[in-house]
């Protein structure tokens, strides 16, 4: 990405390459952080204003919103909720510029994770450890800019956890006391919230105190990746027919993965242990379960049952068909919100996937 506000540079937005030519906008703040941020217009119908911010990654919107920030947040009703959890999107999805208009903030809220305080902190010790390269020494986590990593709203919500993990003595504070507090004044004077009038002039991401993982934080660390807290994985639970490849071909898999988690099932998984053993090896890793009961394997009991034991996430769905019949669900599970299909080639567009990013933007996976 070009560094100088003069150059001009390709970029694909939507599968179409754009020469993104530099604005003449004074006031060159990212409109979901308040930070300096470099802007563009997509070459040669400017049809969108481009923003690239450090804290937030690279996202476009209406450039007819460009003129004030006021008039962007007044249209949009965009709460500082909501502009987290955007820039949350934007930064987890590097490489990609986001489009973002009225129709997209709700779907794209939801594609982010909401996670519990607990899961927080995790989450925080986790990109700690990720962004340490060598042990014993500060991890590269910048808590002004890298709040979007772990779906914070500000940093102010990262020094709360900080505080945490400190007290669990999982980390340790690099001594920068001085500097800390400096940057945090630097913060505040520049306007982060749109309440503030005249807004004062956009200032660079500061740099902000460093963190150093303990032993004991690297032993949490290890717990959680065999615990399967916090982790990545969605176990499916299905019938694994040819009549049922394209239930999960074209809605399960894409959904999944779109939201940011790796599907798995166990059928297409290559190991040397005995299955059932390898079943619960893998509901353990798994941070949640998309469970469908068409045609009523008794698998699909027996996995849902440990998920749901477990306190995770279960996603129930199931074909209309056999929702209605007496012979279907069993009644043990007919109490439970099941999504429903008729055809796959319905449900990809259907209440089907809009009930699934419902139930995942809902819950605490």
């Amino acid at each position: 990405m070009a560094s100088d506000q003069s150059q001009t540079f390709i970029a694909e937005i939507r599968g179409v390459d754009f020469v993104l030519i530099p604005t003449d906008r004074q006031d060159r703040r990212c409109w979901l952080c308040g930070y300096s941020a470099q802007s563009f217009y997509d070459s040669p119908a400017r049809a969108h204003l481009c923003f690239s911010c450090e804290a937030c990654g690279t996202y476009l919107v209406n450039p007819s919103l460009k003129s004030a920030n006021a008039s962007f947040d007044s249209e949009y009703h965009w709460s500082e909720d909501q502009k987290a959890m955007l820039s949350a999107y934007c930064r987890r999805n590097p490489g990609t510029w986001i489009s973002i208009g009225p129709g997209d903030i709700e779907k794209l809220c939801v594609l982010v994770p909401r996670y519990s305080p607990p899961e927080k902190i995790d989450r925080l010790l986790q990109v700690l450890g990720e962004r340490t390269t060598r042990l014993g020494k500060p991890a590269n986590f910048n808590s002004f800019m890298d709040y979007p990593l772990i779906v914070a709203n500000g940093w102010q919500e990262v020094r709360f956890l900080v505080g945490a993990l400190i007290q669990k003595k999982f980390i340790d504070t690099v001594p920068t006391e001085e500097k800390k507090y400096a940057d945090a004044m630097a913060h505040d004077a520049a306007g982060m919230f749109y309440n503030k009038s005249p807004m004062p002039p956009p200032v660079s991401v500061p740099s902000g105190p460093q963190y150093t993982v303990t032993m004991d934080g690297w032993n949490r660390i290890e717990e959680l990746r065999t615990s399967g807290r916090s982790l990545t994985q969605c176990f499916v639970a299905m019938a694994f027919r040819k009549d049922t490849d394209s239930i999960w071909g074209n809605v399960i898999e894409p959904a999944i993965k779109e939201a940011g988690y790796k599907p798995l099932r166990i059928d297409r998984e290559h190991h040397v242990n005995r299955i059932d053993d390898e079943i619960i090896a893998q509901i353990r890793r798994s941070r949640f379960m998309v469970a469908d009961f068409t045609l009523q394997r008794g698998g699909v009991y027996f996995e849902s049952g440990m998920m749901h034991g477990l306190g995770r996430k279960v996603i129930w769905m199931c074909h209309e068909d056999e929702i209605k019949s007496q012979e279907g669900l069993h009644f043990d599970i007919r109490q439970f919100n099941f999504l429903t299909y008729s055809e796959p080639d319905e449900a990809i567009n259907s209440s089907f996937t809009i009930g699934f990013w419902q139930s995942k933007g809902r819950v605490h996976f």
